[in-house]
């Protein structure tokens, strides 16, 4: 009896002086996993919403290929000098005012003979971009056009000038739909949401569905193609929406921390 008292005192004695450590759970993971248990997330969620706002073009851009052929460069470049400035003329002469009217610059291109190294003929292009804002004028330098065998109605572009006011607007739209949603969770879920981060895709600019629809009827009415002087002579142009009516779109993704009043 008295030699298990004793046995009990040692072992009372041994784990009163154990290391504290010793008795506790060991931690185990990566620094993440570690961080994590020791600090939680706070609990977040994702709005997302997008928008978009129809527009009309209220500028368009011709460009009116001039070609001319010579027996010497010089003589070439002489006659498409000659013809743009009377091209020029004529469209001011039309109301067409002097600055919407641009010159590129030019491009030669030697025709060699059949069984010669040297060019026959040297044949210059130019190209004159004119820029209209009514329909009247679209026509009058189509007139101007057909004045001269040696002038193309190349392509016909169209452009929105109000592009940064309507991005700005679809940005504020899309905002708001994103603050009534969280209006909308605050108040049906009795918490608040805090933005925490927030992502704005980029706007984007492109034909509505009726434009591409018509654009290839649209692109053969307007621009009234030659395709020997547009596919082999005259310089590349960009590839845009020909049609004047565009939709901006606009997405907005936006996290926020979410609060729960209740809880504290």
């Amino acid at each position: 009896m008295q030699l298990n008292i004793i046995k009990a005192v040692l072992t009372l004695s041994l784990i009163a002086f154990m290391p504290v450590g010793f008795a506790q759970t060991e931690l185990k993971g990566s620094p993440e996993d570690l961080r994590q248990f020791l600090h939680p997330q706070a609990q977040l969620v994702t709005l997302v919403d997008r928008a978009e706002k129809k527009a009309y073009s209220d500028k368009a851009i011709i460009h009116l290929v001039i070609t001319t052929e010579g027996k010497t460069l010089s003589e070439s470049l002489t006659q498409n000098n000659t013809l743009r400035e009377k091209v020029k003329a004529d469209l001011i002469a039309k109301g067409i005012s002097e600055k919407d009217i641009k010159n590129a610059k030019f491009t030669s291109t030697p025709e060699y003979g059949l069984f010669s190294k040297k060019p026959s003929t040297y044949k210059v292009i130019n190209r004159i971009s004119v820029s209209i804002f009514a329909e009247a004028d679209l026509r009058n330098v189509a007139l101007v056009a057909d004045s001269y065998a040696e002038v193309e109605l190349a392509k016909t572009e169209f452009e929105h000038t109000e592009k940064e006011l309507f991005e700005q607007q679809i940005k504020e739209e899309v905002l708001k739909k994103i603050n009534k949603q969280k209006e909308f969770y605050e108040k049906s879920l009795n918490v608040k949401l805090i933005p925490v981060t927030f992502r704005d895709a980029r706007v984007q600019r492109q034909p509505s569905s009726g434009a591409r629809a018509v654009s290839e009827v649209e692109e053969v009415i307007v621009t009234g193609i030659r395709a020997s002087v547009s596919d082999k002579y005259a310089p590349e142009i960009p590839s845009e929406p020909s049609f004047d009516e565009v939709v901006y779109t606009a997405e907005l993704v936006v996290d926020y921390k979410v609060i729960n009043p209740s809880a504290n």
